[in-house]
């Protein structure tokens, strides 16, 4: 095994984060076994190979795809290719504490179709927005039942707003909820929670000026 850290860390560290999924729970049971699977695929066929097969350049790159198609399963959730609930949430965890080391603002953004439209349609449209249209610092990932998160890094309230904006004009209509580091939060737990509060909060007021639309004048 410490062999296997050595020469393929790579591969070692998607065997790791597969661990983690399974045992944390972040990712569904069938989730976590293929990736597992995947991951254990590859160790095995890293160690088995010996003599002058060790150094074949095919078989190395073959061991380097599977390597990262297990770090692919691991950390991206399949359908949105977006990271996956569990990874968003220990990389939320280290943007806090490199935050805070720094001096440096953080938001995060939930976000949701808005209810009673088309809202799996959405979904895909805003899963492709926001892989697009997102910036590479930026972690976007999706937590389930049509919901993502956007952790905006050196970025405050305000200016989240503007990516709001542009979200809201180019797939509407959704709901989103807004938390700021370090004001509401000092942790990405707490962060989430308040972002997917403000988000409940906003999805309410959504529903009750459509359904006083909808009320018939006296």
């Amino acid at each position: 095994m410490k062999d296997l850290v050595r020469k393929q860390p790579a591969l070692a560290a998607a065997c790791a984060l597969a661990l983690i999924a399974a045992v944390l729970g972040f990712v569904t049971p069938a989730g976590a076994a293929v990736a597992a699977l995947a991951a254990a695929g590859a160790v095995v066929y890293t160690i088995a190979p010996r003599g002058p097969r060790a150094t074949d350049p095919h078989l190395i790159q073959r061991l380097q795809s599977q390597a990262e198609q297990g770090r692919q399963l691991a950390i991206y959730e399949r359908d949105t290719s977006l990271l996956a609930h569990w990874y968003v949430s220990l990389r939320g965890e280290e943007e806090c504490v490199r935050s805070m080391r720094y001096e440096r603002a953080m938001t995060v953004v939930v976000i949701e179709p808005q209810s009673g439209g088309e809202e799996w349609a959405i979904k895909e449209r805003l899963a492709d927005w926001l892989h697009r249209q997102t910036r590479h610092t930026d972690l976007v990932g999706y937590l389930g039942n049509g919901r993502f998160v956007a952790i905006l890094t050196e970025t405050d309230a305000p200016q989240s707003h503007t990516l709001i904006a542009r979200l809201s004009e180019s797939v509407p209509p959704v709901e989103y909820g807004v938390a700021s580091f370090p004001s509401d939060g000092a942790n990405f737990a707490t962060l989430l929670e308040h972002a997917q509060q403000a988000l409940r909060g906003s999805a309410a007021s959504s529903a009750a000026r459509t359904s006083s639309a909808a009320e018939p004048a006296a």
